[in-house]
């Protein structure tokens, strides 16, 4: 990842170049891409971008340096060579203490607290499969791909930054690593079957006429696909599914609900693999591939997930933040939502699991206010999220003694503008 950037720089500082592939030093630097892959899952040390796993990368040199400087003789030391590394990363980031692992909140987009994405990048990295899950409006959908782009190419905060410094380079990073197949997305819904996500029988079409021949064929679906296309790979590869939870997910995935699981992926602890069906291949699912899902906490209609699949993943939730809101009146506005979901909120749910997302606070907050905050405060009353009479009890409120008609919405806006004052 680095790679380039590092000749450049060990040529503006005067030194040369040892990145040459000749010499001793190519094979003292074979030995240390041997370690790199197996302690970070990376190609060579220059796709390092941490200055602390680059730290460790030289200590573990210097412990190991004299048994393969006497087997290999000449060249540079790689602990030099490491040690220029991490002069360059620090460079590259102005501090020492860069993230260890993933990016945190740039210009890109205000939807998480700075460190936030890091915490997520590594709690992917070590357990393959994560569902992001929270209410509508804190970013689900939009922080995949940003965590998927920073997997990806192992970008840390400032090589981030610098790559993606708005929403634009972002989205268009995104689509290149889509259509390097490097990345898949699907949302999920109820009518998906393994058929259509893993692999199934499907009519023939005949390209020239766009009609069907009448024949059937085994064909792949996006999951087996993506899992084709990171087999015997070692750059990391990333599935999203967005609303996961709206599907069945023990249909959908079937008996490859074991072979996601960390331990039992090829190149795991104990590898497993299965017989698929239609095909009979022999599948299993590789160790570089990351799954990331969202999951609305708000909506009561959705399926919910079984312990089997739950134990699977790890959960992350996503919280509305009044921080990241900077329009006075529209913090206001958060304060009095949040307290109303406070005092009616259902006791199934907690008011994280329902707060309206701080970027329905954000933008033209007026619009928002009247076309999505209140119709959907609405929706949560129809559907038993909020109670009104824990309103009216609660807070002594008569704004709500009409639960009917269109003075709902009109009662509603009042209620709001007087607290928000």
């Amino acid at each position: 990842m680095y790679r380039t950037d590092f000749i450049n720089y060990l040529r503006s500082k005067g030194f040369k170049t040892y990145l040459t592939k000749d010499g001793k030093t190519f094979q003292q630097e074979a030995i240390v891409n041997g370690e790199v892959s197996s302690k970070f899952s990376k190609s060579t040390f220059c796709d390092i971008g941490s200055i602390k796993d680059a730290k460790y990368l030289k200590q573990w040199v210097s412990k190991n340096i004299g048994a393969f400087r006497s087997s290999t003789g000449g060249g540079v030391p790689m602990s030099s060579v490491l040690t220029h590394y991490i002069d360059f990363l620090t460079t590259l980031s102005g501090s020492s203490s860069a993230p260890i692992v993933g990016v945190t909140a740039t210009s890109t987009s205000r939807t998480l607290k700075s460190g936030a994405k890091n915490d997520i990048v590594k709690l992917l990295e070590t357990n393959k499969n994560l569902i992001l899950q929270g209410a509508p409006g804190v970013g689900k959908t939009y922080i995949t791909r940003k965590i998927a782009v920073s997997l990806c190419e192992g970008l840390t905060e400032p090589g981030f930054n610098a790559k993606y410094p708005n929403r634009a380079d972002l989205i268009k990073g995104y689509n290149t690593l889509v259509a390097a197949k490097r990345i898949g997305f699907i949302t999920f819904h109820q009518s998906l079957d393994y058929e259509e996500f893993v692999e199934g029988l499907k009519p023939d079409i005949d390209k020239a006429t766009n009609k069907g021949t009448g024949t059937f064929s085994v064909k792949p679906g996006l999951f087996k696909k993506i899992c084709d296309e990171a087999k015997d790979k070692q750059e990391p590869y990333v599935l999203i599914i967005d609303e996961i939870n709206r599907a069945n997910i023990s249909k959908v995935l079937g008996e490859l609900i074991t072979l996601i699981e960390p331990s039992k992926r090829s190149g795991g602890d104990d590898p497993y693999s299965v017989t698929l069906p239609y095909s009979q291949e022999e599948f299993s699912v590789p160790s570089n591939l990351f799954i990331i899902g969202t999951m609305n906490t708000a909506d009561r209609s959705l399926g919910s997930i079984d312990y089997a699949i739950r134990r699977r993943f790890a959960f992350k939730t996503l919280i509305s933040e009044s921080s990241l809101v900077t329009d006075p009146t529209a913090i206001k506005y958060f304060n009095a939502i949040k307290d109303l979901i406070n005092i009616a909120k259902d006791d199934d749910f907690e008011t994280d699991d329902i707060m309206i997302g701080h970027s329905y606070f954000m933008g033209d907050f007026k619009n928002n206010l009247n076309n999505k905050i209140i119709p959907l405060l609405l929706e949560y009353f129809r559907d038993g999220v909020l109670v009104y009479e824990k309103v009216t009890s609660l807070d002594h409120s008569s704004v709500f003694s009409s639960k009917t008609g269109e003075s709902k919405k009109d009662n509603l806006k009042v209620y709001l503008d007087e607290k928000a004052k």
